[in-house]
């Protein structure tokens, strides 16, 4: 079993520049004091609150202004959480510190995947998203509220109801009735419901605008020959589709055949200015000079004259003329295929314009031509947009199908036969730490799972009640422990002592605590009598006297050298 285990709680006002440290036990903790105005319930709300629960705190206190930061260790690891505000700090010893601003969203989900709180709870966005809880889902069953808790289950901490129906599913969570996995199909359970969602929307705007268009433009059911007028449309819409295919390859065609050409044009004129230039250097070289040398007029420079010299030119000019030929004869090799493609083109062209006399013979003499192309157009619209809300109800259908796979397969997780035995359980445990308790009196007879703790109220006297109430806690953490969905926090019990309890009940409530939760850190919060004296040498004693409060001056300088940089590292 995976233990979260409170080692220390350091608190610090920079505006009353007062602040303190408490040190915990790993498993048992008196948090007590001589009456009940000294800040027992508010030092282990404090605890909660810097995992970013919001626990009920008054407003001399909220005042203050305070940061906090709680030690904590997990699965042998050291780690520290801090709470300025609404602000989250979080950071394994030595480790990287991870800074959120605000406690939902990706705290939330961080620190879910580190405790291995793996549920999901649908917000309240449209459509609604699954997303990880704030930690207040996760610490519940382990928070009993001096006040709150003892007269309602599952009431420990504000702000719960920011998910609509959450009670349920986060009771199943934590006491095993729902395991992490029922969650990943939840997840893929959602995206086909707001698929569905999403496409449904979609008909219904389809629907709707072929309503409008059918009233606005009466489609054209047959054409004045009788023909469907669909079959005219799908006609149309094969043939010209067909002819505009053919239209837009031969445009391609056309295209790069006269890049060609382009291409052969500016080799033909490289190639008659070259046969020209060496033509004329021959007649220079023959006519112009009577030796084996030429001088070059502009440099002065001697050239070779000689025959071969001047055969080679004749030789150069005849290549190139010979090349030339060739390039003329591709040139109009090109032309022709040109030509042949612009006919094709307008001959394509022609037959695409030929549809328009095919509409003009399907008006009805009593109609314009006009008015026939409009309600044909208003027939083609309707058609494809049925042919959309056709291929969308198939998607739907679909979708549906698989939320019912999804859906089958999240219900087989646990068998009806699991589930009853997790139901007896559940009531073997509660009978017997009600039992313990000496709640007798409380009718359990309607409580027949977790999910049954509202019948728990209303029967037996206020003191009975109020045990059987600890009773149920003790119970649901004990399938909590015995489901290992998740780590295990410190169980928080806030001043029992408080609600007409005697001597001995206390006693025994406190034992059957200490005893039966022996797997779990324990907090409770008790006045300082007598029957508290035994549990001292148990574990660790945070003594509260009156007179002085939770924070002190004294220590302020001291403790803010550490709170300051871990929420604020540039010291801005």
């Amino acid at each position: 079993m995976r233990n979260l285990i409170f080692n220390s709680l350091t608190i610090a006002s920079p505006s009353q520049r007062s602040a303190n440290r408490f040190e915990f036990h790993p498993q048992f903790n008196l948090i007590t004091g001589p009456d009940n105005s000294i800040g027992k319930s508010t030092l282990v709300k404090l605890l909660l609150w810097s995992f970013g629960c919001d626990p009920i705190l008054d407003s001399a206190w909220t005042a203050t202004e305070s940061q906090c930061i709680v030690d904590f260790t997990l699965d042998g690891k050291a780690y520290s959480v801090g709470r300025n505000g609404n602000m989250m700090v979080l950071s394994a010893v030595a480790g990287q510190f991870e800074r959120f601003g605000k406690i939902s969203g990706e705290y939330s989900r961080r620190l879910a995947d580190l405790v291995g709180f793996d549920m999901l709870l649908a917000n309240r966005s449209d459509p609604p998203e699954l997303e990880p809880p704030p930690p207040a889902y996760f610490f519940l069953p382990f928070y009993i509220d001096q006040r709150r808790s003892w007269s309602a289950a599952w009431n420990g901490f504000g702000n719960l109801a920011q998910y609509a129906n959450w009670q349920r599913p986060v009771i199943s969570y934590h006491t095993g009735y729902l395991l992490p996995e029922h969650f990943e199909y939840a997840s893929k359970i959602a995206v086909e419901v707001a698929a569905v969602k999403a496409a449904n929307k979609g008909i219904e705007r389809i629907s709707g605008a072929i309503a409008v268009v059918e009233e606005l433009a009466p489609a054209v059911k047959r054409t004045s020959a009788g023909q469907p007028v669909e079959q005219l449309i799908t006609e149309i819409s094969e043939d010209v589709g067909a002819l505009q295919r053919e239209l837009d390859a031969t445009l391609q065609h056309l295209a790069r055949i006269r890049e060609q050409a382009a291409q052969l044009g500016a080799q033909r004129q490289l190639l008659e200015a070259a046969a020209q230039e060496l033509g004329q250097d021959y007649i220079f070289a023959v006519e112009h000079t009577s030796g084996d040398h030429l001088q070059c007029p502009l440099c002065g420079t001697l050239h070779d004259n000689t025959l071969f010299q001047r055969t080679g030119l004749l030789a150069d000019k005849a290549a190139a003329e010979a090349d030339l030929g060739v390039v003329v004869d591709k040139e109009t090799t090109i032309r022709e295929k040109v030509a042949l493609a612009e006919e094709k083109i307008r001959v394509l062209r022609d037959k695409i314009d030929a549809y328009s006399s095919r509409f003009e013979a399907a008006v009805d003499s009593k109609e314009t031509s006009e008015d026939f192309i409009t309600r044909l157009s208003s027939a083609a619209i309707q058609q494809m947009a049925q042919r959309t809300k056709d291929e969308a109800e198939k998607q739907v259908a679909l979708r549906e199908r698989e939320e019912r796979r999804l859906k089958g397969l999240q219900r087989k997780l646990l068998s009806k036969s699991e589930k009853t035995a997790l139901d007896k359980r559940f009531q073997a445990l509660l009978n017997a730490y009600v039992h313990d308790l000496g709640a007798s009196g409380v009718n359990l007879s309607g409580v027949q799972s977790p999910l049954n703790y509202a019948r728990l109220f209303g029967s037996g006297g206020a003191a009975e009640g109020t045990r059987a109430v600890l009773g149920y806690y003790l119970a649901v953490l004990t399938m909590v422990q015995e489901g290992n969905n998740e780590a295990i926090p410190p169980l928080i019990v806030d001043t029992p002592n408080q609600h007409e309890q005697t001597d001995y009940n206390y006693e025994v409530a406190l034992r059957l605590i200490k005893d039966k939760i022996s797997a779990s850190q324990v907090f409770v919060c008790a006045m300082d009598t007598e029957v508290i004296q035994p549990y001292k040498p148990l574990g660790k004693v945070t003594l509260l006297e009156p007179g002085k409060r939770l924070l002190d001056s004294s220590k302020f300088a001291a403790i803010w050298s550490r709170v300051e940089p871990f929420f604020n590292p540039a010291g801005g």
